[in-house]
Parts: C-alpha cells; sequence; structure tokens
C-alpha cells in the first residue's frame, strides 16, 4: 500500500487536493482509503463530488495525539481492505515528513511512500527567506512536494515561489491557481504513484 500524506494549513485546500487525488486513482481502477480530519467548519469540507468507491475515514482533529492515532488505524484499515493507496490528511501543525518518519519507525510491512505533500499559499512568502515563519519552514523543509495555490488576479506569485526554493533547494514545487485547475490532477498523480521510493 502506498501512503500519500498531505499536510498544510486550514483552508488551504487540502480535502479538494486529497479527494481530487483520490477520484483520480479510482478511475485507474485502484483500491484507495481516504483519512481526512473532521471538520468542525462548513467551510473546510469540500465542494468537490467524490467518487462513492473511495473509502472515506474521518480522524479526529487533535494534532498532539494524531500519529498514535493514525499508526493505531493502520492495522484496522489493513484488515478491511487491501488498499492500493491511503490518503492522509495531515493537521497543519504537523509537517507530512514527521509523521512518514513515524509510520517508519512503526514496523509496518509493505507500505511505501509517495512524496510527502504540503499544500501552501504563497501569499504568506512575500517576504525573505529568512523571515518565514518557523512553522512554514518547517513544512517545507520536511516536505518533498509543496502544491504553491496562487490567487489567479497575483500578478507575481513566482518571486513568492523563489521564497520555497531558498528553504529547500530540493523541494518540487507544483503552482496551483485556486479555481483554475492550475495543474492537471491526472499529471500530479502520476508523478507522485510514480516516485521512486521502494516499499519498506
Amino acid at each position: 500500500m502506498q501512503v500519500i500524506l498531505i499536510g498544510g494549513f486550514a483552508g488551504a485546500e487540502k480535502k479538494d487536493l486529497l479527494f481530487s487525488i483520490g477520484n483520480e486513482l479510482i478511475a485507474r481502477s485502484k483500491n484507495v482509503c481516504a483519512l481526512v480530519i473532521e471538520s468542525i467548519e462548513d467551510n473546510e469540507k469540500t465542494s468537490l463530488k467524490i467518487d462513492p468507491a473511495l473509502m472515506v475515514k474521518e480522524m479526529r482533529n487533535i494534532p498532539c495525539t494524531f500519529i498514535s492515532d493514525l499508526v493505531a488505524e493502520l492495522p484496522e484499515i489493513g484488515r478491511q481492505s487491501s488498499f492500493d493507496h491511503l490518503l492522509v490528511e495531515v493537521p497543519f501543525s504537523l509537517p507530512p515528513g514527521n509523521v512518514k518518519k513515524a509510520i517508519v519507525t512503526s514496523g509496518f510491512k509493505h507500505l511505501s511512500f509517495a512524496p510527502a505533500i504540503c499544500m501552501l499559499d504563497v501569499n504568506m512568502l512575500k517576504v525573505n527567506a529568512e523571515m518565514i515563519p518557523k512553522i512554514v519552514k518547517t513544512l517545507i523543509l520536511e516536505s518533498e512536494i509543496i502544491v504553491a495555490g496562487a490567487n489567479p488576479a497575483d500578478d507575481k506569485p513566482i518571486a513568492a515561489l523563489d521564497r520555497i526554493l531558498e528553504v529547500n533547494p530540493d523541494i518540487k514545487v507544483f503552482e496551483h491557481s485556486a479555481g483554475s485547475g492550475g495543474y492537471r490532477i491526472g499529471d500530479f498523480v502520476e508523478m507522485i504513484v510514480n516516485w521512486d521510493n521502494k516499499a519498506l
């Protein structure tokens, strides 16, 4: 089973990305489970139509116990079905890379990982890299792909995206303009499912 971890701040369209990936994988005849953080506010929910074949489970939004809750949930998921992919929405205060490390050290067999993904609003990065808040810098350092959302009316998103590369030159940046379909989900899914990461 390939684990796909998606982190980022609340309101960064994490659920939209997660369900878009799930729908695309289902269209490719894959068996997919999605673990999402339960929504407290209606505006945190996705407006995307979710394929009924996608198994969706909600987890409590308690960052301090999220990793232990996730580790406890993994055997149950394995008993329910033989899933090809597990999509996980990660709380904003936890870098996806840290969650990945915790799963790896828990000793689960037959898991592989897609790159750790972080959704980020580039408007938070219109400053020098040295001035980026520590939590944002940690998210960038502990992720392998940044999906950078930008306002379509913003004529200077590239300067903000350069801040990401100043923090982590090895990261892949995927630009996404909200409402414009800025990335093609099929291409994005192709990249993450074929990530060079051997099963553990």
